[in-house]
């Protein structure tokens, strides 16, 4: 079970099980699309939040980290998921891709904040972790907000 690319295609397969789901049309290519970006933007984002961490708390680092991510990832995903390339609405559509962004800085600070609450001194590993897991489900937000507001398509 995984996602395979398509070589020059620009599209990706998802695994049988949730191929079969019963999904809008276009839907299943856009989140196949949106996994592989989000996938990238997330691993990305953590190996630059590890090297800011260095330097910056881990709150700022995670900030600092997110705000450069959520450039590459609104580009991406408004030219390759939602096939958008210049046009009048590119600055709305940046605009209100980085107002989605606070939805994504706050699930990955909560989920930071939690294990320190929890236990003193958490690891570095433990950190990786929780940013895994919250990267993937403000992704998951991060794609129904983009769907349903900023690229939905009755507004193109």
């Amino acid at each position: 079970m995984g996602l395979r690319i398509l070589p020059g295609r620009g599209r990706v397969e998802l695994p049988a099980e949730l191929a079969a789901a019963r999904l809008p049309a276009g839907m299943r290519a856009k989140l196949g699309l949106f996994a592989v970006i989000g996938t990238i933007s997330t691993l990305s984002r953590i190996a630059l939040c590890a090297l800011l961490g260095r330097v910056l708390l881990v709150f700022d680092a995670n900030l600092v980290s997110l705000c450069i991510a959520v450039v590459g990832n609104a580009w991406a995903n408004r030219r390759f998921t939602f096939h958008r390339s210049g046009g009048r609405r590119w600055a709305r559509q940046f605009t209100e891709s980085a107002m989605v962004f606070g939805a994504a800085l706050i699930i990955s600070s909560v989920a930071l904040a939690i294990p320190r609450l929890l236990w003193r001194g958490s690891g570095v590993l433990l950190e990786i972790t929780v940013m895994l897991v919250s990267g993937l489900l403000a992704t998951i937000v991060r794609f129904a907000l983009l769907r349903a507001g900023v690229f939905r398509p009755e507004r193109v």
